[in-house]
C-alpha cells in the first residue's frame, strides 16, 4: 500500500482533510463553532449569523446553505516516515 499523503511540515503529524457538504451536518458544525467561541466569532463567517445571541436553527440553516466546510482530523506520523 502506498502512503501518498504529502509530509507534515514538522514530520510530527498528517493531516487528514474531509469535506463537509450536507447541510445538516454543515449546520450543527456552525452551531457548534457558535457555542465553542460564542456568537461574535460566528458573525465574524460572514454567513449571515447574528453577533448578539446564539443562532436559531432555521439561521444556521439559512448560513449552512450558502457553504461547506472542511474538517482536518490529525493523525501521528507512522515510523518509518
Amino acid at each position: 500500500m502506498v502512503d501518498d499523503r504529502p509530509p507534515s511540515p514538522d514530520g510530527d503529524h498528517a493531516a487528514v482533510p474531509t469535506v463537509v457538504e450536507d447541510p445538516e451536518e454543515v449546520a450543527a458544525l456552525l452551531g457548534e463553532f457558535g457555542w465553542r467561541k460564542g456568537p461574535k466569532a460566528a458573525k465574524g463567517l460572514m454567513l449571515g449569523l447574528p453577533g448578539d445571541r446564539q443562532p436559531t436553527d432555521d439561521e444556521l440553516r439559512t448560513a449552512a446553505a450558502k457553504t461547506r466546510l472542511v474538517c482536518f482530523r490529525m493523525e501521528p506520523e507512522r515510523p518509518g516516515r
